[in-house]
């Protein structure tokens, strides 16, 4: 059996400017994760984290039929790590609770 983990910095900054060519771009991202992984691993990854999430690129994950179907998503009401951006866990492994830990830092690091 493998653990199949991916992470991708999903940069928090709307480009192309417009909301629908951040939607697109995002749902292109996990297309190519989804595809790639199944190829490759012959399996969904079990945990995908994904950097420097805005409140709009929530609001597309949370649309995403794969991710509805297979993943548990951190953060989905509360969006209490992206402030203004953060990092988001989708798993497809069941877990009791997240913690978030503040860093030093000037950036919105946690």
């Amino acid at each position: 059996d493998e653990l199949v983990i991916v992470t991708f910095n999903v940069w928090y900054t709307n480009y192309p400017s417009s909301p629908c060519g951040l939607a697109s771009r995002i749902n292109g991202l996990l297309q190519c994760i989804f595809n790639s992984s199944l190829s490759q691993f012959k399996c969904l990854p079990h945990i995908i984290a994904l950097q420097e999430v805005t409140k709009s690129i929530q609001n597309i994950l949370l649309s995403n039929s794969q991710i509805q179907q297979h993943y548990y998503i951190t953060d989905t009401f509360s969006s209490k790590t992206l402030n203004p951006y953060g990092l988001i866990i989708l798993s497809n492994l069941h877990y009791k609770n997240t913690t978030l830990y503040q860093l030093p830092s000037t950036m919105y690091r946690r």
